[in-house]
Formats: C-alpha cells, sequence, structure tokens
C-alpha cells in the first residue's frame, strides 16, 4: 500500500512525501500499541533521511489520515524507514485527562528519570549488549530542543535527562520570539512547545499531525511524559533541514503564540487553541565587581521540572 506523508522542510509550507507501507509491527508500542512500518521517499526525504522534528507529521492513506511519523531505527540507517503511530491511539488523549504521566523519580539520583515510548533505556540493556543489536531498536524520532541564550557547559549539564526523554538539545540554532507569522496551522506545519521564555528560552519542535476548531495533536510520541501540562504553544519557521547520518535535524524559529499544549502522553501531545499558560515568573539578579545585571524569563509550571 501507498500512500502521502507531510511535512515542513524549510518554510512554513508542508511539503509531500511518497509513504510505503512495509507492514505492521503488532504491539511495539506497548500493549496494543500497533506502529505502523513505513519507507519514505521523494528526493528530499531521501536526501535527509529521518530528521528530527518530522515526529508527527500526518500520514494519509487512500486519502484518509492513517497516523504520525513518531519513529526511527537506529542511527545509521540508508533508508528512510520510520514508524507511525496510528492516529485512533492519538484521538484517545483527553484534554480534560488529569492522571499523571508515565516518568519516574529516581530519588537515588535526586533527578527524573523519563520513559521511552519504545524500546529500552541505556540504563536497561544489559551489560552484554552490544551497540550494534542496541542500534536496532525503533525508538522515538528526537524533537530537537532549542536552547538560546545559555553557555554550552549549562546545556552539557542536563543533555542526558533530556536524551533520555528522546528530545535532541541543540543551542544557537534557532530562537524565540512573538513575531507574527501569516501562514496558518495545517497538519505537516511545525508547531513548537515552549519550556522558558524571556531572556533566556528553551523550545521544542515537531509537526502538526490532526486539527480541529479547539484542539491540534502533534508528535505520536510524548515530549517529556508529564502527563497534564500547561505549555505554551506557537506556530514555527524551519529555516532549513540539516541533513547528517548521525544527528539530523531541523532548524527551527519558534514564533506567534496560538495557545497552550494541555496533554503529554504516550501516543502524542495535545494542544487548545487560544489557551494562555501559566508559567512561573523569574527575576535573577546578578551582583558582581564588573556591575549588576539583571535577567527576566518565564519557565513551565510543572512538578517534574519546576522548582515550585
Amino acid at each position: 500500500m501507498h500512500g502521502v506523508a507531510y511535512t515542513v522542510f524549510q518554510g512554513t509550507k508542508p511539503e509531500s512525501m511518497g509513504v510505503e507501507v512495509l507492514g505492521i509491527l503488532r504491539n511495539a508500542n506497548g500493549p496494543k500499541g500497533d506502529i505502523i512500518l513505513v519507507r519514505l521517499s521523494g528526493e528530499k526525504a531521501e536526501y535527509t533521511g529521518v530528521v528530527a522534528g518530522m515526529s508527527g507529521s500526518p500520514v494519509y492513506l487512500d486519502g484518509k489520515l492513517a497516523g504520525a511519523l513518531a519513529f526511527r531505527i537506529g542511527e545509521f540507517s540508508k533508508e528512510p524507514i520510520a514508524g507511525v503511530t496510528p492516529i485512533a491511539e492519538m484521538l484517545e488523549i483527553n484534554a480534560m485527562d488529569r492522571s499523571p504521566g508515565n516518568g519516574t523519580v529516581n530519588a537515588k539520583a535526586g533527578v527524573k528519570t523519563l520513559s521511552k515510548t519504545s524500546g529500552p533505556s541505556l540504563g536497561e540493556v544489559p551489560s552484554d549488549a552490544s551497540g550494534k543489536d542496541y542500534a536496532n531498536y525503533l525508538r522515538p524520532i528526537e524533537a530537537p530542543l532549542v536552547f538560546s541564550g545559555f553557555s554550552q557547559e549549562a546545556m552539557q549539564l542536563f543533555a542526558p535527562q533530556f536524551a533520555k526523554a528522546g528530545i535532541v538539545p541543540v543551542m544557537g540554532v534557532g530562537s524565540v520570539s512573538d513575531v507574527k507569522q501569516p501562514a496558518v496551522l495545517e497538519p505537516g506545519s511545525a508547531i513548537s512547545a515552549i519550556l522558558v521564555r524571556g531572556d533566556m528560552d528553551i523550545a521544542a519542535t515537531c509537526t502538526v499531525t490532526y486539527m480541529d476548531t479547539q484542539h491540534l495533536l502533534a508528535c505520536g510520541h510524548p515530549l517529556l511524559q508529564f502527563g497534564m501540562v500547561d505549555l505554551p504553544m506557537t506556530k514555527a519557521e524551519v529555516l532549513a533541514t540539516l541533513p547528517s547520518p548521525l544527528n539530523a535535524f531541523k532548524i527551527v524559529n519558534a514564533t506567534e503564540p496560538v495557545g497552550a499544549f494541555v496533554q503529554d502522553r504516550h501516543t502524542g501531545i495535545l494542544g487548545e487553541f487560544g489557551k494562555e499558560p501559566e508559567m512561573i515568573p523569574v527575576t535573577l539578579n546578578i551582583h558582581s565587581a564588573a556591575g549588576n545585571k539583571q535577567f527576566h524569563y518565564e519557565v513551565l509550571n510543572n512538578a517534574n521540572l519546576s522548582p515550585l
């Protein structure tokens, strides 16, 4: 069976990619969590491969929405083979769901250990497992997490925690602003979730899968798997798609706010149009011999990451 998928390679307009269904992986994403295995085709898809930021790209079979690109295989795959989360499983995400996410707290380490969408984490791989064996696991397509205003040392300090969540920390190749973006959102558009904004910014970007008048679904896998969340949701512009055998990703600017993400679940994230998120305002005063500096920013209000 053949179909089509849509994603943004540059700018704001989604472009089409060919899709060939290879088969169904039963229970690959948990109990009754099937994954549709597909091969992408087309000049750009074959050149870039499956890139970070592509998760959520809608896949249509026989003219009907079948699901979202959400998984990749290994690091150096020679073909753009991806896994698709069925749309029926994404539509089960409920905006009123108040149950906790699947993340667990590692009390001994004092840090958040985030559950992967599929496959074992590095800590779960047997000691005798080879790197080659681990590279064959189907895993979520990363969502590029762009840090602006942070030092390289600060980014490296927290990179392992974000890596466990399937997020690629990226520095200096994107930004966050409230610039108006005339292009309307549609399935296949880039969409950003803001974790920090102000004098320092952190934003994660994936792709819109489905929209109605009040909500949208994106990613096809969890962002941080925190369950109920309250994150600013913004439009995004893809400046370029960087092809790389090791770490291909989209270079993105987050732009105009359009609402808030309210659910971060196993099969995707749910956003609500027009909602104003509640964030924690922070003022940082630095006093030194060289003078005083003051920074203002807002951080996400979440029990797993926020200090309050």
